[in-house]
Parts: structure tokens; C-alpha cells; sequence
């Protein structure tokens, strides 16, 4: 809002959190399954 030159308030912020709301929600992925998961590989090699 700095950038736009409007002025940050309390009450645009409930606003925009109101619509928004539950938005991110969607792009959080489920837990892997037992199924899924992997025994850790061998250890890194670091190249000098």
C-alpha cells in the first residue's frame, strides 16, 4: 500500500484478509502416507 500511496488502516486489512481468507489453504500439501516415505541416501560428499 506504501508503494500505491494509499494509507495502510486496520480496517483495509480485515478487508483484504476477509476475501482472502482460506486462499492459501489450497496450495498446502497433505502429509506423506508411511507409504511415501524414504530411508535417508548416503551421506553428501563435498567436492574441494
Amino acid at each position: 500500500m506504501k508503494f500505491t500511496g494509499e494509507e495502510c488502516t486496520f480496517a483495509k486489512f480485515l478487508e483484504y484478509d476477509a476475501v482472502n481468507r482460506g486462499k492459501s489453504q489450497a496450495a498446502v500439501r497433505p502429509p506423506l502416507k508411511l507409504s511415501e516415505r524414504r530411508e535417508p541416501g548416503a551421506p553428501p560428499v563435498i567436492v574441494r
